[in-house]
């Protein structure tokens, strides 16, 4: 996996995000189990927490906004 970041930190949170990243660690696990401890202690095998933000009234999604006209 190749990856343009500034630091370790980053890299890892770009491992773990990707899904490219989650086929690499769940290979890992189902060769040899030993693995399980040390990626569930560097947080690689923790579930992705985002979720979609709902969507807010007066406006067509939740961030975007309509159209501003002047006149």
């Amino acid at each position: 996996m190749m990856l343009r970041t500034g630091r370790r930190t980053a890299e890892k949170n770009a491992i773990k995000i990707s899904f490219g990243g989650q086929v690499v660690i769940n290979a890992l696990v189902k060769i040899d189990e030993t693995h399980r401890r040390k990626l569930r202690d560097l947080a690689l095998l923790t579930r992705d927490a985002r979720a979609v933000e709902r969507k807010k009234p007066g406006r067509p999604k939740a961030r975007k906004k309509f159209q501003f006209s002047k006149r």
